[in-house]
C-alpha cells in the first residue's frame, strides 16, 4: 500500500501525478513523483481513470518503492516484458535510469479526448487525482507543485517529457 515510511505527511500531499500521456504512441502512461524526503512503499497501489469506481481499480505493477524525490512512470500494457523495453528505446537514453511499472485492466484507459487519472492506496483510499483535456499528438500534460506540494501549473500541454517544450526543462 502507499504509505510513507517515517513520515507524518499524508500520502496525498507526498505523492503527486506529475505527467500524463493519453496519446502515447507505444502506450499511454502517467508519472508519479514522491515530493518529499521519505521513501514510499507503493506495493498494492491501484489506479483508475475518471470513473472513480472502486470495482474498476487496477493494480500498479513492477515498482514497489518510490524513493524520496523519485519519479516513476506507469505504462498501460498487458505485456510489460516487451512494452517496457520498447518504451525505453522510444525515449532513448534519457529513460535508462527511470523506474517504469505497468497497469492493465478492463475499464481503465486514458482517453485521448480528455480523461483523468486517480491513484489509490491498497485500501482503496484516494492518494491523488488529475484531469486533463484532449490530447495533442506528441504532447503530454504535466503538473508542477510548489514546496508545499500545492499545484502551481495544472494540466499544461507541452512536448512529451519536458516543461515548456525544452529538454533543459525536463519534467522527469
Amino acid at each position: 500500500m502507499l504509505i510513507a515510511i517515517l513520515s507524518t505527511m499524508s500520502i496525498s500531499s507526498q505523492i503527486k501525478i506529475t505527467e500524463v500521456m493519453s496519446d502515447g504512441g507505444i502506450a499511454d502512461w502517467f508519472e508519479l513523483t514522491n515530493m518529499w524526503k521519505t521513501d514510499v512503499n507503493t506495493a498494492g497501489g491501484r489506479v483508475d481513470d475518471d470513473s472513480n469506481d472502486f470495482s474498476k481499480l487496477v493494480a500498479l505493477n513492477g515498482v514497489s518503492t518510490l524513493a524520496a524525490g523519485q519519479s516513476v512512470i506507469f505504462i498501460e500494457t498487458d505485456t510489460p516484458e516487451s512494452t517496457i523495453p520498447a518504451f525505453r528505446t522510444f525515449w532513448g537514453t534519457d529513460f535508462n535510469n527511470i523506474a517504469i511499472g505497468s497497469y492493465t485492466g478492463s475499464g481503465v484507459g486514458l482517453g485521448s479526448g480528455g480523461d483523468g487519472v486517480i491513484v489509490f492506496d491498497a485500501k482503496g483510499l484516494e492518494v491523488h487525482r488529475v484531469n486533463f483535456g484532449s490530447a495533442v499528438t506528441g504532447n503530454s500534460f504535466y503538473w508542477v507543485y510548489n514546496a508545499e506540494a500545492a499545484v502551481i501549473e495544472s494540466a499544461t500541454l507541452s512536448a512529451v517529457g519536458t516543461r515548456y517544450g525544452s529538454k533543459s526543462n525536463q519534467v522527469t
